[in-house]
């Protein structure tokens, strides 16, 4: 048996191959597409002559064979539907063609998923057609809803791609910290109501939003930080791939000065010694939970000086008098507001006052004073005044229940004098010092505080003072 294809003999041995009998089960060809003449002839040696080149065919038969190839046709986002030749198929649909073919397609706008898919001619990122041959890229043939496809002999296993834009919701919100409130966001240049309804955009367009730089909320001002997308500019473009909810940041913190309801006064306390006493009004959002009270004292660094919860509206500073014959100096006091939910204390804002450095000899207020409404945050110690004569007091405040012991000892380390030496809750003390029966010169005195709670180690210090006879 001898198998041609096309004229050219494809079977592995001729009658010279002194093979007595060949009839092959099959043959592999590879055959390119189109249409191919395949040829089978049963043939034998001439018995007369036996001589291979001397053959005799008993029977020939010729077939025409026509190769076809697979070419795909899909949507861009994989599933859907698809129109080829005019009828509607499922995405990706697999059509037998060959050299010279010509197909006919239809993009289908339709929903997938929670997309609608459209055939976009806005000028930006427009819907096409392209195709991609066997391990090449793919490449733009058509930007027409409907055309067609010329099939040619390299197209074995080509994907034809109609590459539809998928529509995305894109809504605008506004993020304050500790606030339910909307506000408002431009988009597209018109201010709307947010959170805007849903605006729909076809992907890989842009689309503009502007934010509002600040919004006063019940005493809280809240300032723009930053959109969702990390810029910090008001006016920003945003590029949309998908279904988006952009919002603008916002941080927060009280306004509390004596222009935005804190109406701070300084009086004297009802004492004798006639403390400096601040008042202040409550701050109007009750998220605000506490107030920090800070003094300056002329070109000295501020010190924090208490913290008192919501709803305590006054705070003596018994360190300082509005009378007395004390050292004279000017203060500045500030009142400041916490906002708890976003961690934040209002501007510092200071008003002035002239006072005095408190009388030595006063008793001891603060230690006898219910002060269950201090909210103390650290340890500290100090005294006043220094340097002193005769007598100072230490100023110490505990955040928590310790046995403390405060005690004085002369620049050769012999204590000379014990202050304290028992337990105390949290809150701010006093206690008087003496100096009498010493010499003038240089003292140093100690707080150890050994803390009741596992959760703190507790504390100690150790601070010098100057007694001038």
């Amino acid at each position: 048996m001898v198998i041609s294809v096309d004229n050219d003999v494809v079977s592995p041995y001729d009658l010279c191959d002194n093979i007595e009998e060949y009839l092959p089960g099959y043959v592999t060809v590879n055959l390119t597409n189109g249409t191919h003449e395949v040829n089978f002839k049963l043939m034998s040696i001439d018995p007369q002559t036996l001589n291979c080149y001397d053959f005799i065919v008993w029977d020939s038969q010729t077939y025409t064979v026509e190769v076809k190839f697979k070419i795909r046709i899909q949507n861009n986002f994989g599933g859907g539907n698809i129109s080829v030749d005019g009828l509607t198929k499922s995405s990706p649909y697999d059509r037998t063609s060959t050299t010279g073919d010509n197909i006919g397609l239809g993009a289908i706008e339709q929903t997938d998923g929670s997309y609608n898919y459209i055939w976009n001619t806005n000028g930006t990122n427009n819907s096409n057609w392209t195709y991609k041959l066997e391990s090449q890229g793919f490449n733009l043939f058509s930007s027409s809803q409907n055309t067609s496809y010329n099939v040619s002999s390299n197209d074995r296993n080509t994907i034809i791609q109609a590459n539809l834009r998928k529509i995305c919701n894109v809504s605008f919100s506004n993020q304050f910290i500790g606030s339910s409130y909307g506000g408002q966001v431009k988009v597209n240049g018109v201010w709307q109501s947010a959170p805007t309804s849903s605006i729909q955009v076809v992907e890989q367009n842009n689309i503009t939003a502007e934010a509002q730089q600040t919004y006063q909320i019940n005493g809280i001002l809240h300032t723009f930080s930053q959109w969702s997308n990390s810029s910090t500019s008001l006016s920003t473009s945003f590029n949309i791939s998908q279904h988006s909810n952009v919002s603008a940041d916002y941080s927060a913190k009280p306004m509390f000065s004596d222009n935005d309801y804190r109406g701070l006064t300084i009086t004297a306390s009802s004492d004798p010694e006639e403390f400096i006493q601040l008042n202040w009004n409550d701050h109007p959002n009750t998220s605000v939970t506490s107030y920090l009270i800070t003094r300056k004292r002329g070109y000295l660094s501020p010190v924090t000086i208490g913290t008192v919860s919501r709803g305590t509206t006054q705070f003596i500073d018994y360190e300082y008098s509005l009378t007395g014959g004390g050292l004279k100096t000017s203060l500045e006091y500030s009142v400041q507001a916490y906002y708890s939910p976003a961690g934040t204390y209002s501007d510092i804002d200071y008003n002035f006052a002239i006072g005095y450095e408190a009388d030595p000899f006063m008793k001891e207020k603060v230690e006898n004073t219910d002060n269950t409404s201090l909210i103390v945050s650290e340890y500290s110690i100090s005294n006043f005044p220094n340097p002193f004569n005769p007598a100072t007091q230490r100023h110490y405040q505990l955040p928590e229940q310790g046995h403390v012991t405060i005690k004085v000892y002369d620049m050769l380390g012999k204590e000379v004098a014990e202050l304290v030496n028992e337990t105390k809750d949290m809150g701010v003390y006093n206690v008087s010092f003496s100096g009498d029966n010493l010499a003038s010169g240089v003292y140093v005195y100690t707080i150890k505080v050994d803390a009741l709670s596992k959760e703190n180690r507790g504390f100690t210090a150790s601070k010098k003072m100057l007694l001038m006879k």
